[in-house]
Formats: C-alpha cells, structure tokens, sequence
C-alpha cells in the first residue's frame, strides 16, 4: 500500500505563502476604507469671541474682498468657518437679537413669550446668555476686525472692546 502524501485542501491560509495573504488582505481593506473617506476642509478659520473675558453669542460673519459673506453662529463663545474666502476680509459680529441700539455690550435678555391674559407659556431658562457685541462690529463697514487669511487652519480669536 503506498501512503504517498495527497494535497491538503488549497484555502485562502493553507499553502506556503499563508503568512503573507492575511496582512495583504488587511492592507487592501485599508486603503479601500481610507479612499472612501471624505478629508476635512482644507481651510478653516476659528476661534472665541469674548467682551471684556464674557462669551459673546450671536453670529460671526467673514465678508471677502468681492463683497461676498459666510456666516456661523457662535457657540459657548466660540465659532469655526470653513472654507472662508482667503485674502484680506472683515469679521462683522451680529448679536443673537439684531442690531443693537446702543454702543455698550449689554447682557441679553432672556425671550418670554406670554400667552392669553399674561400667562407665561414659555420661558428660556438659561442663564448664561452671553454679551451681545457692541453696535459698532454689526457692520463690515464699521468692524474694525480685519485680518488676511492664507489657507490651512488659522486661529483668530476676537476680543471685543465695548
């Protein structure tokens, strides 16, 4: 009786090139995975917007030098654009409740709607609403926060003075 070896079975780790197939596969998987992911934008500008070291809330806006503009609301005191336009811009700063009648940062007040015969119906229970920005930041033409972003990551933190 001749006992000459027969092949084992050819699966996927059962040959001599076994310990080679198992990181080709996982590095396949890699890059397949990789190249389906969507990258970041590749230019933002961030920061906080403070007066006199209070958070400020309400809406950063970039204006580009053709006049056009992207806005972001700021939240806990801080905002992050993407893709803003590069080159010199202005930053207006909005607050939450239009433009302000006064020059002075005043702490904003808490909206309350009233229902029939005064009754309260809703009431914003958050107490820390920020500082609406001084009236002069409400317009490009009269912000005098300037700044020429170059692309990548920049970090332009705005303190407000009242």
């Amino acid at each position: 009786m001749n006992h000459s070896a027969t092949p084992v079975s050819q699966g996927f780790l059962s040959s001599r090139r076994a310990p080679y197939r198992a990181p080709a596969a996982l590095l396949a998987l890699l890059i397949v995975v990789a190249g389906c992911s969507k990258p970041g934008p590749k230019d933002v500008v961030s920061g906080t917007v403070k007066l006199n070291g209070q958070e400020v809330k309400g809406t950063v806006v970039i204006v580009g030098s053709d006049g056009k503009e992207m806005a972001c609301p700021i939240s806990g005191g801080k905002y992050s654009i993407a893709n803003p336009p590069l080159g010199e811009v202005v930053f207006p700063v909005k607050g939450m409740f239009g433009p302000p009648g006064t020059e002075k940062g005043q702490k904003a007040e808490k909206p309350k709607i009233k229902g029939p015969a005064g009754s309260m119906i809703l009431e914003n229970k958050d107490t820390n609403m920020g500082v609406e920005p001084p009236g002069r930041y409400y317009k490009k033409e009269t912000s005098d926060l300037k700044r020429t972003l170059k692309g990548g990551r920049e970090t332009f933190d705005i303190e407000l003075r009242p």
